[in-house]
Formats: C-alpha cells, sequence, structure tokens
C-alpha cells in the first residue's frame, strides 16, 4: 500500500529494473506488458511477483520525489534480513553516489539503529555493500548469502561483507 498522496504516476521502474520470472522478462528490459505513462496492460492478471512487490519510495512517507525511481535512477525494496535494495538503472548506475541518496543509505546502514538493515547496491549482477563508513565492493553475485557485519575490537571494529562460504558436505 502506498503512502497518502504518492503515486506511481508514469515511472514503470519495477517494470523494466527487476527480473520477472513468470514473464521470462529479463532484468533491465522493461516488460512488454507496460504502457508508457499508463503502466501495467494486465494489471489485474499480472503474476504474483508482480502483486508482491512493495516499492521502498511509494512505502516511505518520508521519502520526497527526489527519490521516485524514474528521477532517483535506482528502485528501491526490501529482501529478507532484513535487506534494503538499491536496485539501479544501468543507465545512471551511480546516482546512488550522489546526495541526497548516499548520506541516507549510509544513515540506513548503521546497525546501531533501532530497527537496522543492510543496504546493498544491485548494479546489473554486481553487488556493493553500504556502511556508514563506506562501501565494500563484493562484485558478481555468486548465489549465495551474504554475510557482513564488524569485525575487530573498539576502535579497530571495521567493516565487512562478503559471499558465504560453500557449504562442505561429508559422507
Amino acid at each position: 500500500m502506498a503512502a497518502e498522496g504518492k503515486t506511481c504516476g508514469g515511472c514503470g521502474a519495477c517494470c523494466k529494473l527487476p527480473a520477472i520470472r513468470e514473464l521470462s522478462k529479463p532484468a533491465h528490459q522493461t516488460c512488454s506488458n507496460y504502457v508508457t505513462g499508463q503502466g501495467c496492460s494486465i494489471y489485474e492478471q499480472r503474476p504474483g511477483s508482480c502483486r508482491a512487490f512493495e516499492c521502498g519510495y511509494l512505502q516511505n512517507p518520508e521519502l520526497n520525489d527526489d527519490w521516485r525511481p524514474d528521477r532517483a535512477g535506482f528502485l528501491l525494496y526490501f529482501a529478507p534480513g532484513p535487506r534494503l535494495v538499491v536496485e539501479t538503472d544501468l543507465e545512471t548506475p551511480d546516482t546512488w553516489r550522489q546526495e541526497p541518496y548516499l548520506s541516507q543509505l549510509r544513515e540506513w546502514s548503521n546497525r546501531s539503529r533501532p530497527s537496522p538493515v543492510e543496504v546493498v547496491v544491485r548494479t546489473g549482477d554486481h553487488l556493493t555493500m553500504i556502511f556508514p563508513e563506506g562501501e565494500i565492493t563484493l562484485g558478481k553475485d555468486t548465489g549465495r548469502a551474504i554475510v557482513s557485519g564488524y569485525r575487530g575490537v573498539g576502535e579497530r571494529r571495521r567493516p565487512f561483507a562478503e559471499f558465504a562460504k560453500p557449504l562442505a558436505w561429508t559422507l
């Protein structure tokens, strides 16, 4: 459900950026069912993943129109973890590094907050984890879980992010 006063308008970022398995739509290609300026032409019959999708901009009443995905150049959504995903448009892959975005993303990534979240930027198949102190480039998505947090003691605590090691099976 969208925050009061917010609508998709002619955005369409959710019809372009994520892959939609049920429609065999690859990421970063506009869905064939999207009609510019009107939205989804199969809205009432749209697949489950489209029905379940919740746009972070629409959900958060505190985000102004600068954060609307078609203006920001990226789409925000939550994944399990909790993890906030910043799905960039490959035509504008670095807008998240600009203000007001970067400082807000770093603030959200602060794990000492009451409701901490991991913030990960997805640019195509490459991932970057954001921390208040900076970013850690994970590289190409391996499909494995991401493990992140802090290592060390006191002032020597440093952020880390890495793909989980594959399980070793023994018989």
